[in-house]
C-alpha cells in the first residue's frame, strides 16, 4: 500500500513547472543634447537556479554591433563573451582564488587582473583580440570612452572583458559635440527591434 508521503511526493513531479520568468529588458539611448543618438543599448537578464545571465548589445556611432555575454556556471565563476557583429567571441572566465582564463581563436592565456596594466599583459591580450577582430580592440576603446560619458551604471560589471581590451588599445578618437545625455525607456523601430531580437536569441543559448 502507497504511503502518504510517498502519494504526495509522485503528485508533485507529476504537476506541471511553473514557467520561468520573462526576461528583464530594458533600453538606453545615449545622445548629444539636442542631437541624434550616439549609442543604442539593450539588455535582458534571464535569472535561473543555476544563475543569472546578462546579454548586452551596443550599438554605437560607427554602426558596428557589440554583444556581451555574462554567465554564470556556479556560484564563483562567471564567463565573459564579447563578439563584434556575430563574429567569433572573446572570452574571460573568472573563479574565484583563481586567475583569468583569456581565450580567443583557439588560443589562451591565464593572468591576474592585478598584471593588467603591465605593458606586456596589455600586448598579449591585444595580439589574442586581433585574432578574433581587429576592430574589437577600437570598439572596445569607444565603448570606454562612452562608459565615462554615459556613468558606470549604464556600463556595469558585465562589461568586465570590455575593459580589458579597451586597456589595450589606443584611447578612442571619439569626441562628444555637446553634452552627452542618456534616456531609459521602450523604444521601437530600427534599430531597437533588431536589438531586442538580438539579445534574446543569445538569451535561449545555453
Amino acid at each position: 500500500m502507497m504511503t502518504l508521503p510517498l502519494l504526495l511526493l509522485l503528485r508533485a513531479l507529476a504537476a506541471p513547472s511553473a514557467p520561468a520568468p520573462p526576461p528583464d529588458v530594458r533600453m538606453t539611448r545615449v545622445f548629444v543634447e539636442g542631437g541624434a543618438a550616439s549609442a543604442f543599448i539593450v539588455r535582458a537578464t534571464r535569472t535561473s537556479p543555476s544563475g543569472t545571465t546578462v546579454v548586452t548589445v551596443l550599438e554605437g556611432p560607427k554602426k558596428g554591433r557589440l554583444l556581451v555575454r555574462r554567465s554564470q556556471p556556479d556560484p564563483s565563476t562567471a564567463v565573459y563573451e564579447v563578439r563584434l557583429d556575430s563574429r567569433s567571441a572573446f572570452t574571460v572566465t573568472r573563479r574565484a582564488g583563481e586567475p583569468l582564463l583569456v581565450e580567443a581563436a583557439g588560443l589562451s592565456m591565464r593572468l591576474f587582473e592585478a598584471d593588467l596594466n603591465r605593458r606586456t599583459v596589455r600586448c598579449w591580450i591585444g595580439l589574442l583580440a586581433a585574432r578574433v577582430e581587429p576592430a574589437l580592440l577600437t570598439a572596445a576603446a569607444d565603448i570606454r570612452t562612452l562608459k565615462d560619458w554615459a556613468g558606470q551604471e549604464k556600463l556595469d560589471e558585465s562589461f568586465f572583458p570590455v575593459w580589458i581590451l579597451g586597456h589595450a588599445e589606443e584611447p578612442s578618437t571619439l569626441t562628444p559635440k555637446g553634452k552627452l545625455r542618456t534616456e531609459d525607456g521602450v523604444f521601437k523601430g530600427d534599430p531597437w527591434d533588431g536589438l531586442v531580437r538580438m539579445v534574446l536569441d543569445e538569451l535561449g543559448k545555453p
